[in-house]
């Protein structure tokens, strides 16, 4: 069963059009390499986060409606006017979130459902001219279980800025994720460990609860 939770496109907010910004030299190649290859994942980064606890589904959409404040990136606008793409931020955060529940099924058909998902949804093509940029998939396989893919526009940044994205999420819902520096949290992710922690919400075993690379 999916839930899609994207907020009403009114509440990403206006932009001033007196104050833009050039896209940088990356934004530029990424920008590129999209109109080169359309309608294609290329230019996403995308993490899958094993959870492990009693998952606050309402913490966690308040902490995705304040991780603008510590990531301005989720503000991004890109508009393009004539020759020229310009980029402005939003008085609003701009993403989408959806909740799928898998509770009730085999460990087997959960499987397949999640490639699944992650395959159709996290990687589903994101438009430049439209947004929005960042995307979050919630996956509920148990009560105590479930899964969270993170997925980006490297228009908008890197895996350094994914890691910084789901360590603010982390701390705006009130948990904790283990002092892993950020260069090393996407460089050897096989390695890393990574944890929403809190009083309601407990890390799990290890071996369990690592974040896991994926590959389009």
């Amino acid at each position: 069963r999916s839930m899609p939770r994207t907020p009403d496109a009114s509440a990403h907010g206006s932009f001033d059009a007196s104050v833009n910004y050039p896209l940088s030299t990356a934004q530029q190649r990424s920008l590129f390499l999209d109109q080169l290859t359309p309608d294609t994942p290329h230019q996403l980064v995308v993490a899958r986060v094993s959870l492990l606890g009693e998952l606050k589904l309402e913490r966690l959409e308040a902490g995705l409606a304040r991780l603008s404040d510590c990531v301005p990136a989720l503000r991004l606008a890109v508009v393009r006017d004539g020759a020229t793409v310009l980029q402005f931020l939003r008085s609003g955060a701009s993403y989408e979130f959806e909740v799928h529940d898998l509770l009730g099924e085999s460990i087997a058909t959960q499987d397949a459902s999640m490639s699944e998902i992650v395959r159709e949804r996290a990687f589903r093509p994101i438009s430049v001219e439209q947004g929005p940029y960042f995307r979050f998939i919630l996956v509920r396989l148990r009560p105590d279980a479930a899964e969270l893919c993170l997925t980006i526009h490297r228009l908008v940044g890197d895996e350094v800025l994914l890691a910084q994205t789901y360590r603010a999420l982390v701390a705006l819902y009130g948990g904790r994720s283990d002092s892993v520096s950020e260069r090393r949290f996407f460089a050897s992710l096989d390695d890393e460990q990574a944890y929403l922690a809190s009083p309601e919400l407990e890390p799990g075993h290890e071996g369990h609860d690592r974040v896991q690379p994926i590959h389009g």
